[in-house]
């Protein structure tokens, strides 16, 4: 995306991704209601599958510059399929097993603050100050108040594995943008999952070709969407990162466990509290913020 693209392009693209992944959180539920009890070759199974599909979509689609892949710097692509796919998501698949969706998605949120204060790091161009973190900190503030009634299903474990599985994701984010600099992002984006895809499904064992065969019709529709989401959502977001400051997109992804509180209330029928409603305002008064900010050093 072109840093002096209209405002709109920007918010379209950004809120509908987190839109996308926001769905993720009742898709996984509802899937797990429709499945076996997964263990973790299940686990690894159910996510290889949805990514190897994914990624082999978006190689398709570069197909004309899969020669490039020779040139891509080893080390730092390795350890980009490692965190992008790979140990986010037999953390984050595993977490969900001890964790509810709305705690799992306060839990990915808190993964912003790495992502903020770890991007001047990996990438000098990345620059912020100080006053960048209130909008990041009032949006968290915002979904601890939205997901105020989950706090009674806490689990150490469970919180403990998704704030490991934000710390992961958030760390491919730092690598991608680099690797897109010198490679077309659908190339690295889909090669990526790929490898990442058959990792998993190697750890998986048997249960890769044991569970196709118990999904259902609900499990297979929903499996197919969270193929869409990896394919659209990731490629959007990571066309962002390409673009744009991490100070503005930090707060942005903030709308991710937002949506899928609401989601997860219009999906799955789960109760809609007055806290979801203040938590929502507060985030996106919080990205309203961060707006007003980017508008405000662009005038000057």
């Amino acid at each position: 995306m072109n840093p002096d693209a209209p405002r709109w392009q920007f918010i379209v693209r950004a809120l509908g991704a987190c839109v996308l992944w926001g769905s993720a959180f009742p898709a996984i539920r509802l899937a797990q209601q429709h499945m076996p009890k997964l263990d973790f070759q299940g686990r690894c199974a159910f996510a290889g599958w949805r990514f190897i599909i994914a990624g082999l979509i978006l190689l398709f689609l570069a197909r004309q510059s899969l020669g490039l892949l020779r040139s891509l710097p080893r080390r730092k692509f390795l350890a980009f399929c490692f965190c992008q796919i790979f140990i986010t998501y037999i953390l984050f698949y595993w977490g969900m097993a001890h964790c509810g969706g709305s705690l799992a998605a306060i839990c990915m949120a808190a993964g912003n603050i790495w992502w903020l204060v770890a991007a001047p790091l990996f990438d000098r161009s990345e620059r912020w100050q100080p006053a960048d973190l209130a909008p990041v900190l009032l949006g968290l503030a915002g979904v601890a108040v939205c997901l105020w009634d989950e706090r009674q299903s806490a689990s150490l474990l469970g919180v403990g594995l998704i704030l490991a599985a934000a710390f992961t994701s958030v760390s491919a984010m730092l690598f991608v943008k680099s690797l897109t600099r010198t490679h077309p992002l659908t190339l690295v984006n889909g090669s990526s999952m790929l490898c990442g895809s058959v990792a998993l499904l190697l750890c998986s064992g048997s249960a890769a070709w044991e569970l196709p065969q118990q999904m259902d019709e609900v499990s297979l529709g929903v499996t197919l969407w969270l193929i869409f989401i990896s394919v659209v959502a990731f490629s959007v977001w990571y066309g962002l990162i390409h673009s744009q400051k991490v100070a503005r997109l930090s707060s942005w992804r903030l709308a991710e466990p937002v949506s899928g509180v609401l989601l997860s209330i219009l999906i799955l029928g789960e109760h809609l509290s007055a806290h979801a409603f203040a938590g929502a305002a507060i985030t996106f008064g919080a990205i309203l913020l961060c707006e007003k900010r980017k508008a405000a050093h662009a005038a000057t």
